[in-house]
């Protein structure tokens, strides 16, 4: 009947509701524990995860990435990227552009993952390794982003102290080659300073014969200079300043010399004979921070040396193509087998047991990457290795004739020389005193003063460094307080060590490197 008909179907319909509402309790029960899972995972999880809307905004924030930051994970919830209470740098302590934070990227359909440094108002300071990646919605659009941060604080701090270690051992090794460099030439200077007073005290004079050997003696004083400052530009820190321009030639056979007591007399004296060879081929300028570079490719030519147990050569090659600089560093040595070629930039990967610290080529990477360049090896077992750099051009500079052999003295002067070594500042007054300038002498910086007080002069040479009294950058300071439009010139040992700008902004208006020569101060003398 009728009536039975929709009984009928009334049980039906109701039975249908009673499985639909089975069904969307168990997808309800299920999403929960998933959710749950979820929550649990992410709960448990070492890493800071924190999830951003569309606004940068954070939505969810794990129990890790309270921890990090010190605060209740709900108090972070909502918190927009500016209301920020910490500050985030750079891994080389720079900030962060609020376009270039990893968030901002990610919403702008970037993966990001980068080093950074957060430093809070406690004064905390931690080194983190980011990632971000864009969450998209079924039709690809974004609607959030996954942040995860992870604490490499001390990784990170005993990374940079065996990098640091090694550094020093290789500048201790390298030091030892520059101290027989200096004693070979001190005794060039002291056998031809005999054979100079042998010429001068004959009956008839060895004019000539005197020449030359002052003439020797001068040239050794100047290479010993050089040495020393290679060593003072390979131990100094890291990168400053903006980048200028580096004439890699230049740098090239710089580091083929300074690394000679590797190569050549320490390889000798286990047997092994070792060739170093520059090549250069066009213009091979960059834009870069030459302390950098200078490392980089010292850290090649020694492992390129390590990888030459019975001898052999190294090739250091500098060419210049249409918009780029190619830097090879290639050697005839063992070689490397796939393996060992696909890790070779790998932190703390290394072949050579204790003896290796696994950092000497992830720097290496980190410095080509720094100067916009790529770095690629070639290298099979027993065919040797090949390490190609690869830098942008350097902008168009204008350029410069050689400078003449002797400038001609353009004014007399009157000139103050401190020095606290009675022998040098007499040496310089001398000297001066040969160019027509009228020099007073001090050995102290309170002499100096003193002079100053009763003596008008226009120009004061002074050392940087004079015992246990006023240095030079004191007695500057005393200077530009006394007489502000007087000139100052510093003269020291240190002098790779101290910048231009440095110098101009505590009254020094130039700074000339121990040993110098008359030409190197007459040329400053003349643009005054």
């Amino acid at each position: 009947t009728e009536r039975q008909r929709a009984e009928a179907e009334r049980h039906r319909a109701e039975a249908e509701r009673i499985n639909l509402l089975e069904r969307e309790r168990t997808a309800l029960s299920e999403w929960r524990r998933e959710a749950s899972l979820r929550t649990l995972i992410l709960e448990n999880m070492f890493d800071a995860v924190f999830l951003a809307d569309t606004e940068g905004r954070y939505v969810l924030v794990n129990a890790a990435g309270g921890r990090l930051l010190g605060m209740d994970p709900h108090d972070l919830v909502g918190l927009a990227m500016t209301q920020h209470s910490w500050v985030t740098l750079t891994e080389a302590g720079e900030p962060v552009a609020f376009e270039d934070s990893p968030i901002v990227r990610a919403l702008r359909g970037e993966r990001t993952s980068m080093v950074q440094r957060l430093k809070f108002v406690d004064g905390r300071e931690l080194t983190v390794r980011t990632s971000s990646a864009p969450v998209r919605d079924e039709q690809a659009q974004i609607v959030g982003v996954v942040h995860v941060v992870h604490d490499i604080t001390e990784e990170h701090a005993r990374a940079q102290h065996i990098a640091q270690g090694a550094r020093l051992r290789s500048l201790g090794q390298l030091a030892g080659g520059v101290a027989h460099d200096l004693n070979q030439y001190l005794g060039l200077v002291v056998g031809y300073g005999d054979l100079a007073l042998e010429s001068l005290d004959k009956t008839a004079a060895d004019i000539a014969g005197a020449r030359e050997s002052l003439t020797t003696m001068i040239r050794a004083a100047v290479d010993g200079g050089e040495a020393v400052r290679r060593l003072l530009l390979f131990s100094r820190p890291g990168t400053e300043g903006p980048a200028s321009r580096v004439e890699l030639d230049e740098l090239l056979r710089e580091v083929a010399k300074f690394t000679a007591p590797r190569w050549r007399d320490a390889a000798q004296q286990q047997g092994r004979r070792i060739s170093v060879e520059v090549e250069v081929n066009g213009v091979v300028a960059i834009d870069g921070w030459a302390g950098d570079l200078r490392e980089a490719v010292t850290n090649l030519v020694l492992n390129a040396v390590d990888a030459l147990p019975v001898g052999g050569s190294i090739r250091l090659v500098a060419r210049a193509t249409v918009s780029h600089v190619v830097a090879e560093i290639i050697d005839t040595g063992t070689g490397m087998d796939t393996a060992t070629r696909e890790r070779v930039f790998e932190p703390f990967f290394t072949t050579k047991g204790e003896e290796g610290t696994g950092l000497g080529l992830p720097i290496v990477f980190g410095i080509v990457e720094r100067h916009g360049g790529t770095i690629d090896v070639d290298s099979q077992p027993g065919r040797g290795t090949t390490f190609r750099m690869t830098f942008p051009s350097a902008a168009q500079s204008a350029s410069f004739g050689p400078a003449t052999s002797r400038e001609a003295v353009t004014r007399s002067l009157r000139i103050l020389v401190v020095d606290d070594e009675p022998a040098l500042v007499t040496m310089l007054a001398r000297l001066l005193e040969s160019d027509g300038h009228e020099v007073a002498v001090a050995t102290s910086g309170e002499e100096a003063l003193s002079i100053l007080a009763e003596t008008t002069v226009e120009v004061v040479i002074s050392d940087l460094g004079m015992g246990a009294g006023m240095n030079g950058w004191e007695l500057a300071a005393a200077v530009r307080a006394l007489v502000p439009a007087l000139h100052f010139i510093l003269t020291t040992g240190w002098g790779a060590e101290i910048e231009p700008d440095t110098a101009a902004q505590r009254g020094v208006m130039a700074v000339v490197s121990k040993p110098y020569r008359l030409p190197d101060l007459r040329k400053i003398l003349n643009t005054l």
